[in-house]
């Protein structure tokens, strides 16, 4: 969380989306709504000029004294929140694998990015359960991934904003995530807000003053749902039963802007700060060694780390597996030209008839095991190793539904699942499992 400043002069809560800004005076005056021009990722100029006039407008209406300070609430089109699964670590630590990994946890990352992760609580640094999706089960040893709230907006917005604040003689005092302003109009007896939006629901969890969950959920229909998730997050994230019903917000934009222009806290939860800036990995042409390489450090990191019970920092863990790296790549790098005869010989070799039909049998399980509402995306074989990715209305089901297929022998996730919304506002499950065949 970033501290908050002291400053003279007028303040305003800022929400910024990608059609509209709103701008909230603090003093009680009612906001004021500019329209954007569409946000153009190949010429944004036409967005940017437009929101430095509508800062500069309110600037010469309302901050007639004192320097202008800017609270700035970025919409969902602009902040991607979103709850990630990471070892239980301290921020600086998180924040670091966060930012190693980003296209991991924010999908479409092509652009340079800030990220930003909340605090984690107790319950969620003990993690979800050994049932959950997350869990890792290998060689008897139960590691579990805890969830934490984590955001994301690129950084060229946020640079925006600060630019179009320091041209008008103003100055800008936070930038954060919608969930953050959000949270600030919970009252202190309640511990969640459900949040209306043009194409669905936001459920937003607060913990100690600040947001620490988020859920979507469809605009209609869904109460039932929403009911269960608020119980569901207070057991994993907070540790407790859920309490008084949430806060209805209708109108999301217009209370981040005055949430944000009326708060007196000492820090910004959840706040980008200009400069962290996490770059989209761009992939390397013929480096099939490194890519290998980076694939055992990442196992070897989650087998040491689930062996030891997270013991080892995630710091340390990335220092060791880049040693090694090092002192096995002069190895790999003499046997590539065996791996390449070897890799030739195994596709032009017959596959054993026997081998066929276990398969066969095997997918035809598959197929009648998975829930109703899952589909698969992609599936990929390597020796006795099945890969599979789909989506489902709950990824926990088809977890649960694969462990009990006969004919195999674990069942384990191979990346976070992922909370998606569809363009019908249908809410579905990403996920990626790895199968071991074994057994009969």
């Amino acid at each position: 969380m970033v501290k908050s400043s002291v400053l003279h002069g007028a303040v305003f809560g800022v929400a910024l989306s990608a059609t509209e800004v709103v701008i909230a005076p603090a003093d009680g005056t009612a906001a004021r709504t500019w329209s954007l021009p569409p946000l153009d990722d190949d010429n944004p100029e036409a967005w940017y000029s437009a929101l430095r006039d509508a800062v500069r407008e309110i600037t010469r209406e309302f901050a007639r004294a004192g320097q202008a300070r800017w609270r700035v609430a970025l919409m969902p089109s602009l902040a991607d929140a979103r709850m990630v699964a990471l070892p239980p670590v301290n921020a600086a630590d998180a924040a670091r694998i966060l930012s190693r990994s980003a296209s991991r946890f924010f999908l479409d990352v092509r652009e340079p990015l800030l990220l930003s992760i909340a605090p984690s609580t107790d319950a969620a640094r003990r993690g979800p359960p050994a049932s959950s999706p997350f869990s890792d089960t290998r060689a008897g040893v139960v590691a579990t991934l805890p969830l934490r709230l984590a955001a994301a907006s690129p950084a060229a917005i946020v640079q925006a904003m600060h630019d179009a604040a320091t041209a008008a003689g103003g100055r800008v005092e936070c930038v954060v995530p919608a969930v953050s302003a959000w949270s600030m109009a919970v009252p202190s007896d309640r511990a969640a807000a459900v949040v209306s939006l043009p194409q669905h629901l936001e459920l937003v969890t607060v913990h100690g003053g600040v947001p620490v969950a988020v859920r979507r959920f469809r605009s209609a229909g869904d109460e039932a749902a929403l009911h269960d998730a608020i119980a569901d997050i207070h057991a994993q994230v907070i540790g407790d039963e859920a309490g008084a019903a949430p806060v209805r917000i209708a109108d999301a934009t217009v209370a981040a802007a005055r949430a944000l222009a009326v708060a007196t806290v000492t820090s910004w939860p959840l706040a980008f700060v200009p400069g962290d800036v996490v770059r989209a990995e761009t992939p390397r042409a013929s480096r099939p060694v490194t890519a290998m390489l980076a694939a055992v450090g990442a196992v070897a990191v989650l087998a040491f780390a689930g062996v030891l019970g997270w013991e080892w920092r995630a710091g340390r863990a990335l220092d060791d597996v880049r040693a090694e790296r090092a002192r096995l790549a002069p190895r790999v790098e003499a046997t590539a030209p065996m791996r390449v005869r070897l890799e030739r010989a195994r596709l032009l070799s017959p596959v054993p008839p026997a081998d066929t039909i276990g398969w066969s049998r095997l997918l035809a399980r598959l197929t009648e095991a998975l829930p109703d509402d899952a589909y698969l995306t992609s599936l990929r074989t390597r020796g006795d190793t099945l890969f599979l990715e789909g989506r489902a209305a709950r990824a926990g089901s088809v977890f649960d539904a694969l462990r009990g297929v006969a004919g195999l022998a674990g069942v384990r996730a191979s990346a976070p699942v992922r909370r998606e919304t569809a363009d019908d506002g249908t809410t579905l499950d990403r996920f990626a499992f790895t199968l071991q065949r074994g057994g009969r």
